[in-house]
């Protein structure tokens, strides 16, 4: 399992993610800046890493699978 840092419009696209996170924090609106998951060149988008990507935006707090933008 890696990091994934969202590069692109549609959270729920694997190949708009890129591969590695370095800062623990995006600047930006509050939305998705990294996803934790499994993958490779892509992320593995299943239902328990939605699970924590609702949750994050729902309650505006990076959680240990998503990490929202500040």
């Amino acid at each position: 399992m890696q990091w994934y840092t969202f590069i692109g419009t549609d959270s729920l696209n694997p190949t708009h993610y890129k591969v590695g996170h370095t800062d623990p924090g995006c600047s930006g609106s509050r939305t998705i800046c990294s996803i934790f998951t499994s993958g490779d060149l892509y992320p593995y988008i299943d239902y328990d890493v939605i699970c924590y990507m609702v949750l994050a935006l729902s309650s505006r707090r990076s959680n240990e699978k998503v990490i929202l933008r500040d």
